[in-house]
């Protein structure tokens, strides 16, 4: 009884009294015609206890980089410019706190001319004061010979400041390639590295260089470890680019504050694409959109880590998975394969509160969003949204703002939510913003019927999936009506042979287009 009573349960949705709206607070301009957007986060420079937004801009026109910082009504309080050299790149800029006073932390690209198609490549990595943008100490490094047919180069993946123990370290997280390219065949190598530096009195140290995590990095507090995720592919192509491809990887990694660092590889997700100019391109379990969407987290230690990617498949098209892992990252508590608002990029994302709980979070595809529980995994809500905001921040006094880049590229536009989010228990209602997709019985033994509901005459696909994303049965692949349909499933595959009792998703395609997936339960 307590096992079909938590079924009931968990098929129920919610709804929201409204939609989620969301109000221009103020905006932005950008400094000069051409300034590009490069990274962007809140801080307290001023120590009035009131945010003010920090971006860094760079600006090819000029070979320039600019950090502004911006007050909450969008004016300018300050601005540091660079013009830079020729050979230097900018990478990335960051600020930090030390005792009381406040730095730069910037990388650069610097390409050393050894002849008229051939230099080296270096990092520089610089720290400034804030005040007077006078340069405190400085470190370089030879990436590596860049030259006509091949080479070594690099990106700067972040700059992580991070306080240990009174101790003031700089993580520097590090995209690097190798190639070959003789004009017929070649390959490109990309992995990432960790760089973890030492500043105190003044003077910048490199501690330690780890081969993994460079790709992305985040704390949380009371967690003793750093999350990383590493990344390394191989891009192919030979016979002039008829025939190319790549193998992809990704790992999640649990990394240790000490020297030397102790690494522990939690998670792995890799995939492979290949193609011709005189075939079809295929896709094997070919991963993308890997991220954290927890951002903005207080309640890290109370409900864990929620990681997020997408995977593409010839055989099985695009599908997404959720993972939430516990705070120490050494168990997974769920894993689920729903959405209702496609299969785009996800461009951010942040925890939120709804009926005053905090166990949510919200994240943004394209013209859409969508709130998930974290404790169970299921979907809440979703519906179109007004914005599609590239970054959420959260403000000293809590309050979230969602940050949209206009598109003539003169600046940003920052919004806030209209009202708090409050949700009721309702197996009725939100169902058309997924064309009412549902079955019944669910669960069900042997037989379950699917509807949905189509605004206008539409190509209909819909397909049942098993948990691992393999394909079980087309149920229909035609063009339908406008209005409700309803269609049969016998819990068989495409060769009428029943199927095993256990979770199976079924997906809405409309015009080639995922519009919902749906989950159902098979019990024998």
């Amino acid at each position: 009884m307590k096992y079909i009573l938590l079924i009931i349960i968990s098929i129920f949705t919610v709804y929201l009294f409204g939609q989620i709206e969301f109000d221009l607070d103020f905006s932005f301009d950008e400094i000069e015609p051409n300034d590009l957007l490069i990274d962007l986060w809140l801080d307290d420079l001023n120590n009035n206890g009131i945010s003010e937004i920090i971006v860094t801009y760079r600006n090819f026109q000029n070979n320039s980089w600019k950090l502004v910082q911006y007050d909450q009504n969008g004016d300018v309080l300050s601005v540091k410019n660079q013009y830079l050299q020729e050979g230097y790149n900018f990478h990335k800029g960051m600020v930090f706190n030390l005792d009381g006073s406040t730095y730069m932390a910037v990388t650069y690209e610097y390409q050393l001319l050894t002849s008229p198609y051939e230099w080296i490549n270096y990092l520089h990595f610089k720290i400034y004061d804030w005040d007077t943008f006078a340069l405190v100490d400085s470190i370089s490094y030879e990436i590596g010979d860049y030259y006509e047919g091949g080479g070594n180069s690099f990106f700067t993946r972040f700059i992580k400041p991070i306080e240990i123990q009174n101790e003031q370290y700089i993580y520097l997280g590090l995209k690097r390639y190798e190639f070959t390219d003789d004009g017929m065949d070649g390959f490109y190598i990309y992995n990432t590295e960790l760089k973890k530096y030492n500043f105190d009195n003044n003077t910048l140290t490199m501690i330690e260089e780890i081969d993994l995590g460079g790709n992305s990095l985040i704390t949380f507090d009371n967690f003793n470890n750093l999350i990383t995720i590493d990344f390394s592919k191989h891009d192919w192509y030979y016979g002039g680019g008829v025939y190319s491809g790549n193998n992809v990887s990704y790992n999640l990694n649990k990394l240790s504050f000490n020297y030397p660092a102790n690494i522990t590889e939690v998670f792995q997700i890799s995939g492979s694409m290949s193609s011709s100019s005189i075939g079809s391109t295929v896709y094997t379990n070919y991963p993308s959109n890997i991220c954290f969407l927890n951002n903005n987290d207080y309640n890290y230690n109370n409900y864990g880590l929620l990681f997020c990617y997408k995977k593409k498949d010839s055989d099985y098209g695009n599908r997404v998975n959720f993972r939430n892992f516990t705070p120490d990252i050494s168990d997974t508590l769920w894993t689920n394969y729903e959405t209702n608002i496609g299969f785009d990029n996800i461009s951010a994302s942040t925890c939120v509160n709804v009926n005053n709980e905090d166990h949510y979070v919200m994240y943004f595809r394209e013209n859409y969003l969508e709130v998930r529980n974290r404790i169970n995994g299921n979907i809440t809500y979703n519906q179109t949204s007004s914005i599609n905001p590239f970054s959420v921040q959260r403000k000293l006094n809590g309050e979230l703002i969602f940050l949209t880049e206009r598109e003539d590229e003169t600046g940003c536009d920052v919004y806030v939510l209209n009202e708090e989010i409050q949700v009721s228990v309702d197996n009725n209602q939100l169902s058309y913003l997924n064309y009412k997709l549902q079955n019944f019985p669910n669960p069900f033994n042997p037989t379950t019927t699917i509807k949905f509901s189509i605004p206008e005459k539409s190509k209909i696909e819909l397909t049942v999936y098993n948990i691992k994303g393999q394909k079980i049965k087309t149920l229909a692949h035609n063009e339908f009506t406008k209005g409700y349909h309803s269609i049969i499933w016998n819990g068989d595959d495409e060769s009428g042979e029943p199927v095993s009792s256990g979770i199976y998703l079924y997906k809405l395609n409309v015009n080639s287009k995922t519009e919902a997936v749906k989950k159902c339960l098979l019990l024998k």
